[in-house]
């Protein structure tokens, strides 16, 4: 494992880019002291800001390294590299080839971990990282620091985003899309989960703008940006992109026919989109969840609590019939007696409340129902908040193995799951208001 070290001149680069953020912190709140969707900015920057430290601080002292500190000597040793071969550094940057290992890097520059540069989208991470060293000197805590603050800024711009157009309660969302804790520790610094998750959110607000607004480039290009990274990295993850957006738009485009041509255009369309997209990426599923389930399990190098789900082989029939407990697994465990660190517990505790929550969705039935413009954006949204949770929780269930895992690679679901939840309890609210009248 690399463990960082904390010297002096890291701490001079951490405190300098900490109060460059702050400043420009300060700066966007002032900018927007008007904007009533930014009444919640600053603290959630703190937030972030916290968690962003406390990520490094974990994964320094309480891990002793790990797979965000490989990444981020990965990318020191490409700042290396540029200093002394600018044309190797280039052509790592744009290529991979894993014996390059040898012909590009010596002494001088160091050499980047193994076990990382062997791995396409490990090693894709240690690029980006890179871009981020250049600018902290490479140290570890102020380029965790700077991923923070730049992963928190488009976290915030999706709450904005989503306040405009969900009808729920704005404290509601903030907790959903912003203060979720295990979202905040896993979802900031260098790591795959900081940069798929932003990537998401991006995507959303893009093919949502071009769906519902005027048609403008740079979400075109926001679009093309954040899914090649996504595919870089987690490409099976597009498949639960893919598929609730593509039941959105057809939701959509018949929402204005009459109710046989509606239903006819709905069914043939949702059926031919999954089937697509299962022909497509079906396979290349069963060969991700394979290879990454005998990893997780049979690896000594990963350590902790692991779970089973029973299955015994890696067949389209038999990954349908985990597909309940994989989805369930996901969004409700670890649980409290499963837990067997203070990490694992705070999951557990955090899982119960989702647990607790869920809940609240059988409630009675709302009977209030409005045909606003706003209000069919917010049902298209939850149409895709449903899909994207379901298709994703599958995904991470059926590939994690180890609650560890699951805890983080989960992280991306929640907001979602949890914005379906207060959606629900919102009508009930206001139903239950317009009956008191």
């Amino acid at each position: 494992m690399i463990q960082p070290e904390f010297s002096l001149l890291d701490g001079l680069f951490f405190t300098t880019w900490l109060l460059i953020i702050t400043v420009i912190i300060i700066t966007i709140k002032v900018k927007n002291r008007e904007n009533p969707d930014y009444w919640i900015f600053g603290r959630f920057m703190i937030y972030k800001l916290f968690f962003g430290v406390l990520f490094s601080v974990v994964y320094t002292y309480v891990y002793k390294g790990g797979d965000t500190t490989a990444y981020w000597y990965g990318g020191k040793v490409l700042n290396n590299l540029f200093f002394s071969n600018p044309t190797a550094y280039l052509n790592e940057i744009w290529n991979y080839n894993p014996k390059n290992l040898i012909q590009n890097y010596d002494i001088q520059s160091g050499y980047p971990p193994s076990w990382i540069y062997v791995e396409y989208s490990s090693w894709f991470v240690s690029k980006i990282s890179s871009f981020f060293s250049f600018l902290t000197f490479g140290s570890y805590y102020a380029t965790n620091l700077i991923v923070s603050f730049c992963s928190g800024l488009i976290c915030y711009r999706f709450y904005v985003f989503m306040n405009s157009k969900l009808s729920i309660n704005k404290t509601y969302l903030a907790i959903a899309l912003l203060f979720v804790p295990s979202v905040a520790f896993w979802c900031t610094g260098v790591a795959k989960d900081t940069i798929t998750f932003s990537c998401i959110l991006l995507v959303i607000t893009s093919v949502w703008s071009l769906l519902y607004s005027k048609f403008k480039w740079k979400y075109l290009i926001l679009l093309f940006i954040c899914s090649y990274l996504i595919l870089q990295i987690r490409p099976v993850y597009m498949m639960a992109i893919i598929v609730p957006f593509a039941i959105v738009y057809i939701f959509k485009i018949s929402r204005e026919k009459v109710f046989l041509v509606k239903l006819l255009i709905r069914t043939i369309g949702i059926a031919t989109a999954i089937i697509l997209v299962t022909f497509l990426s079906f396979d290349s599923l069963i060969k991700t969840a394979e290879i990454t389930y005998n990893d997780f399990q049979n690896n000594s190098l990963y350590q902790g609590k692991r779970y089973d789900l029973g299955l015994t082989e890696f067949t389209p029939s038999s990954m349908l019939t985990v597909f309940p407990l994989a989805v369930l697994t996901t969004l409700f465990r670890p649980f409290l007696w499963e837990s067997e660190s203070i990490l694992m517990i705070l999951n557990g505790l955090e899982s119960l409340a989702t647990l607790l929550l869920t809940t609240q969705i059988f409630r009675k039935k709302n009977r209030h129902k409005s045909n606003s413009t706003k209000n069919s954006e917010q049902r298209d949204l939850i149409i895709f908040s449903i899909g994207f949770v379901i298709i994703l929780a599958f995904i991470v269930g059926l590939t994690s193995g180890l609650f560890g895992v699951l805890s983080r690679l989960k992280s991306p679901i929640i907001p979602f799951f949890l914005i379906i939840i207060f959606s629900r309890i919102q009508k009930q609210e206001t139903s239950e208001k317009k009956e008191e009248y």
